[in-house]
This record gives structure tokens, C-alpha cells and sequence, in this order.
């Protein structure tokens, strides 16, 4: 499962990384943190994700807008595990939100085994 909204993903990965300065693009005087998790997977399975390699994981900006700050290119994380550098034209071709989750089936009624 993806994040939910109220638990910051830098947090979760954090164990895996030796310095925080990562989460930081040394292009962006603004922000402390450079990067944002695509909130449109929060909550949501990887199963939930046909096409991971063409999907928006984590993206250079913040509140889904996009910063294109090296050279016309964003750094985008696609929930396949890859990253690179894209221009705006190859950002708007990605994946950002999933369609509804199926309904989830009621249990299967059982039977008594009582014969009547």
C-alpha cells in the first residue's frame, strides 16, 4: 500500500537513506523539501497500478504542480522504481491518477450444512 495522506513518505524511507539532504533539489531556494509523493496513490495497492512504468510516484514540486527547474526538465519517480529528468511534453503523457478501486465482493454467504 501507498501512504495515506497523513503519514509523510520521507518518514517511511527515511531508514533506507544516509542523509536527508536528498529530499532536497539544490536548484529550489524555497522549499525544504523539493519532491512530493502524487497524492492521487495514497491509500491505494500497487496492484491498483496497471502501468507502473508510465505512473507518477514521486515528482519535483509540490501540490501537483510540477517544477521544471533544470533546463525545461523535472525530476519524476515512476512507481516502477525508475527516475529521470522529463520535459513538461513528456510529464503531461504520464499516468497521475488511477481509476476508482474495484467494490470490494461481499463474502461468499455460507451454508449450514443442515439439511431441511
Amino acid at each position: 500500500m501507498y501512504p495515506n495522506p497523513t503519514v509523510k513518505y520521507q518518514s517511511l524511507i527515511s531508514p533506507y537513506v544516509s542523509r536527508m539532504e536528498i529530499f532536497k533539489c539544490a536548484l529550489d531556494a524555497k522549499s525544504a523539501i523539493s519532491y512530493s509523493l502524487n497524492m492521487n496513490l495514497q491509500n491505494r495497492s500497487l496492484k491498483d497500478v496497471a502501468n507502473p512504468t508510465h505512473t507518477v510516484l514521486i515528482y519535483e514540486g509540490h501540490n501537483g504542480v510540477v517544477d521544471y527547474r533544470h533546463e525545461g526538465r523535472a525530476a519524476i519517480a515512476l512507481a516502477d522504481g525508475h527516475a529521470r529528468l522529463m520535459t513538461e511534453t513528456e510529464v503531461k503523457a504520464l499516468i497521475w491518477k488511477l481509476p476508482p478501486p474495484a467494490p470490494k465482493k461481499a463474502p461468499a454467504k455460507r451454508r449450514s450444512g443442515k439439511k431441511g
